[in-house]
């Protein structure tokens, strides 16, 4: 029985802040995140603070948050110690662990009816009978003298 190996996925989260967080205490607990995903290999891609804005209802007596993005790779075990560590923390109000989807553009129904279309012509060109037209046909039909 073969184990199976851990598969490294892409991973998007986002954290919620009091507005009144210092900005080296957001610095140090990106570098704590940093340091939470090195043991299960996780690798920490990119991080936007995306600022202040105003919460849709009171999370913790609050109502304006300091919202920060996070794109990362890892495992479950990554996402499981991430959820942790946001728990113990005291200055974190919200946070969401997602699963990123990497979504491919949709073919326009117009060119793929196109491309359908020119295909079936091309197998309709290529099943049609070849005419008798070349020299060598006319050779033979024609009496030698």
């Amino acid at each position: 029985m073969s184990k199976k190996l851990p598969v490294e996925r892409p991973y998007e989260c986002l954290f919620i802040c009091p507005v009144e967080t210092p900005q080296k205490s957001i610095d140090a607990f990106i570098e704590k995140i940093k340091t939470t995903l090195q043991p299960s290999k996780g690798l920490l891609k990119g991080v936007q603070i995306w600022g202040r804005r105003r919460l849709t209802y009171q999370i913790k007596h609050h109502r304006e948050g300091l919202f920060v993005f996070l794109d990362y790779t890892g495992q479950t075990e990554t996402n499981k110690a991430l959820a942790n560590l946001f728990h113990v923390t005291d200055f974190i109000l919200r946070h969401m662990i997602s699963h990123k989807v990497v979504l491919t553009p949709p073919v326009p129904r117009k060119a793929a009816a196109a491309q359908a279309a020119e295909a079936s012509a091309a197998a309709a060109v290529a099943a049609a009978p070849v005419s008798s037209t070349t020299p060598e046909a006319h050779s033979k039909e024609s009496p030698s003298a």
